[in-house]
């Protein structure tokens, strides 16, 4: 969907796509250039296709730039049931130029703010961000994950607490996910998801899917910040949509799993293979527990990384692919976007799955 054309000329990557079906051949992507992930030119852009995907248009700005010290910023987007498209995200405070996001070697992350915008029309306009106020205190909160939209009209957005700059931060590094009830416009509360940093080990990179029945379902990466190591998967159930059981471990070893609905019990998980190579993809039935249907995989262009074999925040901004963006058309086929590095070049590829009864395959 987006490779730089001119490495020659210039240094320009991509991460963290949005990917959203505005009609039967309109789509609109929106992700991340800069010149590294860390980058002070880092900021979100927009790309639209109107021939089904086949081909895109050139990124543009997706917000209008803002001076320093908030010079970067990054948004994601989910499109609502009445056509709004709705972009959460957070700006970031960078004030002195040879300071990136992360406060390397440890996670320590730097000043931000939350942030809102909305367009009205496929994404060709987008209002003026508005600060987003958090229901609950830390010193920074991750970007992890697009809004998403309950059957009965609340909006959660997944996130992680952080810790801030130095480390401070009582909350440490949990899963929540914030609550709103006006459709994005403030967020009177939030839910409880996974909490381990008691352990020393964060809780981050993690979805919320909903099922027919109103559960809901999430999952999360969780990393062991004294070994560095990624543990297995763990996901939890909300029976009622208010309080999340017990977390469990569902069998995949995986690193940024993303969620997505395939009616009735049934959901589509995209995510980074741990302990293979790879972008994988696996189907599955959650009734009391979670069942894994069928898995295949996607892209086995590099390993997942993040083994413990150096300092956390280094490994981690040395990802090389990840972040899924699910859209399930119908019943029979979804698309999906991910960045991925080939050739030094970090870029957008949009792959589209066939769904079967049994589970998914590469189209």
């Amino acid at each position: 969907m987006y490779r730089n054309p001119r490495p020659e000329l210039v240094a320009r990557h991509a991460w963290h796509p949005s990917l959203i079906r505005l009609g039967a051949d309109e789509w609109l992507c929106t992700f991340d250039l800069g010149q590294g992930p860390e980058a002070h030119d880092y900021r979100t852009y927009t790309s639209r296709s109107l021939d089904g995907g086949d081909t895109w248009s050139e990124p543009a700005p997706m917000l209008e730039p803002e001076p320093p010290p908030r010079a970067t910023h990054t948004v994601r987007v989910a499109r609502l049931r009445d056509g709004t498209l709705l972009g959460f995200g957070a700006r970031f405070v960078r004030s002195d130029p040879a300071q990136g996001l992360i406060n390397h070697p440890g996670l320590g992350y730097c000043d931000c703010e939350l942030i809102s915008t909305r367009s009205d029309d496929g994404g060709r306009t987008w209002s003026t961000p508005a600060v987003a106020v958090p229901p609950l205190r830390a010193p920074a909160f991750e970007t992890c994950h697009a809004p998403v939209e309950l059957s009965d009209g609340r909006i959660l957005l997944p996130t992680s607490t952080w810790i801030g700059w130095d480390g401070e931060g009582a909350e440490g590094m949990r899963a929540v996910a914030f609550v709103s009830c006006d459709g994005g416009h403030t967020w009177s509360t939030h839910l409880d998801e996974f909490d381990r940093w008691a352990e020393g080990i964060v809780s981050w990179e993690q979805s919320i899917a909903e099922l027919a029945d109103g559960r809901l379902v999430a999952v999360v990466w969780s990393l062991d910040t004294r070994t560095g190591r990624t543990l297995p998967s763990t996901y939890a159930v909300a029976a009622q949509r208010e309080r999340f059981g017990p977390a469990r471990e569902n069998g995949i070893r995986a690193q940024t799993m993303k969620l997505a609905p395939l009616g009735g019990d049934r959901i589509l998980a995209v995510y980074r293979r741990h302990d293979t190579p790879g972008l994988w993809a696996s189907t599955a039935e959650i009734g009391t527990s979670w069942v894994t249907e069928q898995t295949c995989p996607l892209w086995l262009g590099a390993g997942s990384g993040m083994a413990g074999s150096g300092a956390v925040g280094s490994e981690l901004s040395a990802l090389q692919f990840g972040y899924p963006s699910i859209v399930v058309e119908n019943e029979r086929s979804a698309a999906l976007a991910f960045w991925c590095k080939e050739e030094d070049l970090y870029g957008i590829r949009v792959l589209r799955l066939r769904l079967t009864a049994a589970g998914t395959e590469p189209d």
